[in-house]
């Protein structure tokens, strides 16, 4: 295995700052957007429009455009599609004045499409730069992103209440811009780039897709992770948008109060990725993905009885604490399992499969609670947990090949990344 060059504590930090910045701007635009939309129009419906604007181009180009995160430079897809948002937020003011909502779905519809490509071009490249550290950096990966997932939303209302809606997105804008700029420095982020582009010269888009699913139809342990990956983020948002109403209708507490929970789940699951990055996890990746999503189930099947809000937030950070192991060996697992030629499309499907869990799990939730009650809509997304967790990891072909998976290494790292 490559040994990781002197400078790669500073490329970590240079690449954690990086992806901090992404995640900084896309919380601090969750609130923006909407609220910009909402206010000017006065109807939540056109920010559900703007909303689904996005939703639907992240699923059709993380399926039809994978092909590219094969064939194109990867470090010139993170950089420009990030220059490209740039440029859609900086001149939002401008573009609002004149086209309005239109203009937000079309900035929507844009972002998300260059975003299904964005990401896994990153994620893929990941493996290859850390090499045998892969699984310390997707730790604080892990940690930094639900990090700044769990922050930026008050950044962002903040920034909303100072200076408005447009020009915090404005802000956004130039959060890209410079994360989009320290990627594009980094020397040789892509040192495979050339040899892929060649192994895969001629090739039509359409069969490049058709053969990164057959990969996945022939590979037990990626078809399991998909599956489990997508009723799981299908149960996630029935879980955590439950537990507004719970707290404030059930226990008659305010948003303080649910701050304080989300911030015990946010502790935990920052602290237990950092830790999992670090782990040997004995006992296998099996193991390990069994005991987590269990855990997920068990934590939401338990507020069935009810419980007050100390006994809230202790399953609230029991659960973030499932939440790292399940992170850092999955996505050992992943790469582990997808051959490298591969991966780009594996990640792009991965993008999709998360994301069509998650459209469904924000359907459901509102209905879900409004006809069982919050505390039944948070048990029954403990039953999809466990369910899923079982069927995925318990039995089958998929488990039996993931429980042979080493935890020790990962795939080779590059040598001339600097």
């Amino acid at each position: 295995m490559a040994v990781i060059c002197k400078s790669s504590k500073f490329l970590e930090y240079r690449i954690l700052s990086a992806l901090m910045l992404s995640e900084a701007s896309e919380g601090i635009r969750t609130i923006a957007s909407p609220f910009l939309v909402y206010t000017a129009t006065g109807r939540l419906s056109s920010a559900s429009l703007v909303a689904v604007s996005g939703a639907i181009p992240a699923i059709l180009v993380g399926i039809l455009g994978s092909p590219q995160v094969e064939k194109l430079n990867r470090q010139k897809i993170i950089a420009y599609s990030n220059i490209l948002q740039s440029i859609l937020l900086i001149t939002l003011p401008l573009t609002w004045a004149s086209a309005g909502i239109f203009a937000m779905m079309v900035i929507s519809f844009i972002s998300s499409s260059v975003g299904a490509l964005e990401r896994p071009a990153m994620y893929s490249s990941l493996p290859l730069i850390f090499g045998e550290n892969y699984q310390d950096f997707i730790g604080k990966r892990a940690g930094v992103s639900f990090f700044m997932q769990s922050v930026s939303p008050v950044m962002g209302g903040a920034l909303v209440g100072f200076i408005g809606a447009s020009h915090t997105l404005v802000i956004c804008g130039i959060l890209y811009g410079v994360y989009a700029l320290l990627i594009y420095t980094i020397k040789n982020f892509d040192t495979d780039y050339k040899n892929r582009a060649k192994k895969h010269q001629g090739q039509k888009n359409i069969d490049m897709v058709k053969a990164g699913i057959e990969i996945v139809r022939n590979i037990p342990a990626l078809k399991t992770l998909y599956i489990f990956w997508f009723f799981s983020m299908t149960a996630v948002p029935i879980g955590v948008l439950s537990a507004v109403p719970y707290v404030s209708e059930n226990l008659g507490l305010t948003s303080f109060e649910f701050g304080i929970a989300s911030a015990c789940y946010g502790v935990a699951t920052i602290s237990s990725s950092i830790i999992a990055g670090k782990m040997k996890f004995r006992g296998g990746a099996r193991s390990w993905l069994l005991a987590s999503g269990t855990i997920y189930g068990l934590t939401n099947m338990l507020m069935g009885f009810e419980p007050q809000f100390l006994m809230f937030c202790i399953l609230w950070f029991i659960w973030g604490l499932a939440y790292g192991p399940e992170e850092v060996v999955g996505n050992l697992v992943f790469v582990q399992s997808a051959p490298e030629e591969f991966q780009g499309r594996l990640f792009s499907l991965m993008t999709v499969v998360m994301t069509g869990g998650m459209l469904i799990g924000n359907s459901l939730v509102g209905p879900l609670s409004d006809r069982l009650g919050p505390q039944w809509a948070m048990v029954l997304a403990g039953v999809i947990f466990i369910t899923s967790t079982i069927c995925s990891f318990a039995f089958g072909q998929g488990a039996r090949e993931i429980a042979t998976i080493s935890m020790t290494s990962t795939k080779p790292t590059s040598d001339e990344v600097r």
